[in-house]
């Protein structure tokens, strides 16, 4: 009987419903529905709530999304025919471990942002990992541990809700900004937004999305496609009264918003010029057309975006192709939604970004109890394996560290083997040479694979 239930609801729930992911999704009912979460959360109930917030990607990830919570109670997902991909994902969310690590409050929330960035192989460990956030969300008000909602909310606040911004992830920034101002600002979050919708009604939007469409239509300008949107709550809450950007709602100009999307960059800039031509757009000393294809963020987002007034209602007008949003909405997760987009040397480049700004490296097994701390000259703590070596200490701090090794200070003692393994609170000063010093056998000296791949690249 439940299994009936549950297939039904997967079905229809879940976008390109297969017979994998009802293989996955029968597995953990057959042998883990005694399992709970939490208290009052199943393991089942908590699987299927993080395959439904996942249900815009593809297969590989819902089935990941139900099979990785079994992986911890040792299932062996090869025995049980499914492919290399989804026991690659189940095994890095698993290193990720975040439900452990969202209770073990001697790991900041900084920490945790920074060992989710090092701990993941492939990127759709993070799109789950976000997914099992937003399930968490959800379960606040059946959630009875204070300490812990306290504690989740600070992570959301601190970790993830940056790292979906600079993963240029726009629906699951949203998302959690707008979860995260809801339980911690309450009443005032709900009576603000109220009034907001009472100044700014939906039905409004769609008056004027209509009006530009058809006048872009009726011009030879049509996009190949558009959407609209509403600013999103929490967005709107923050904006005005945390950060206090601008005075009053009136003053935000995008609570209206409309993309226009074509096939070239080209007629982006057509339908640019038309608008302005024809449209009452906004240009002063503070508000201009910002031109993000020609100037694109860190992130990777491209868009042109400018304002115009229509019908005395401000619309922010957003004009991009296709691909720019794809990449817009998902990030760098856009071709897990999008099956003819690749995964591009620009993703690629943004997630070593990512790794460069932190120095915690992949875990050998699923416990971060197994890490140490050690500290630069400027009493930086660098949290790595605890069996890393001097060498591997050099290459977490950059490369060239390692390549021109010429000995350490390490807690005021001069030492010159590489292999010197390191222990919790060493305090680590390296002194480079003026000629390159490493050698091919020096690999040996190395605890860290990902260290050996930058070896191997500074002998190429």
């Amino acid at each position: 009987m439940i299994k009936n239930k549950f297939v039904k609801e997967y079905k229809e729930l879940i976008k390109d419903y297969t017979s994998n992911i009802e293989k996955s999704y029968n597995l953990i009912i057959d042998n883990y529905s005694d399992k709970y979460v939490f208290k009052n959360i199943s393991l089942v109930e908590y699987s299927l709530a993080i395959a439904k917030r996942l249900n815009v990607y593809d297969e590989n990830i819902i089935i990941s999304s139900v099979l990785y919570n079994p992986y911890k109670y040792n299932l062996n997902i090869k025995e049980k025919g499914f492919v290399k991909i989804i026991r690659k994902i189940s095994k890095d969310i698993y290193f990720i471990n975040f439900y452990n690590l969202i209770n073990n409050p001697s790991i900041s929330p900084i920490k945790i942002k920074n060992m989710i960035v090092q701990s993941f192989f492939k990127i759709e460990a993070i799109i789950i990992t976000f997914g099992e956030a937003l399930v968490i969300l959800d379960y606040f008000p059946k959630i009875k541990d204070p300490e812990f909602k306290k504690r989740f909310l600070d992570i959301i606040e601190i970790a993830i809700f940056p790292l979906a911004y600079q993963l240029g992830m726009q629906n699951f920034k949203e998302d959690f900004l707008t979860q995260l101002m809801k339980l911690k600002y309450k009443d005032s979050f709900n009576k603000n937004y109220a009034e907001l919708k009472k100044r700014y009604p939906l039905e409004k939007l769609t008056s004027l999305k209509e009006t530009v469409i058809n006048l872009l239509k009726n011009s030879g300008h049509k996009p190949i496609t558009y959407n609209y949107r509403y600013k999103s709550p929490g967005s709107l809450f923050q904006k005005i009264f945390i950060r206090k950007e601008k005075n009053n709602i009136d003053e935000v100009l995008d609570i209206y918003a409309l993309r226009l999307i074509y096939n070239s960059k080209k007629e982006c800039y057509v339908a640019l010029k038309f608008i302005k031509d024809n449209l009452n757009v906004i240009e002063n000393n503070d508000i201009k057309v910002r031109d993000f294809i020609k100037h694109p963020k860190e992130n990777g987002y491209q868009s042109i975006h400018l304002n115009i007034i229509l019908d005395g209602f401000p619309l922010e007008i957003q004009i991009r192709t296709i691909d720019m949003h794809n990449n817009a909405e998902f990030g760098v997760s856009a071709h897990f939604h999008y099956k003819n987009i690749e995964f591009s040397e620009k993703d690629n480049r943004l997630i070593n970004i990512l790794k460069d700004k932190t120095l915690i490296e992949k875990p050998k097994d699923i416990s971060y109890i197994d890490y140490i701390s050690v500290y630069t000259q400027t009493n930086q703590e660098i949290v790595i394996p605890k069996k890393s070596t001097l060498l591997d200490f050099a290459f977490s701090l950059h490369s060239d560290f390692a390549k021109y090794f010429y000995f350490a200070e390490i807690n005021g003692e001069i030492i010159k083997d590489k292999s010197h393994l390191l222990k919790n609170g060493d305090k680590i000063k390296i002194i480079k040479s003026k000629k390159v010093t490493i050698k091919e056998t020096d690999i040996d000296y190395l605890f860290n694979k990902r260290n050996k791949k930058k070896f191997n690249l500074i002998l190429k």
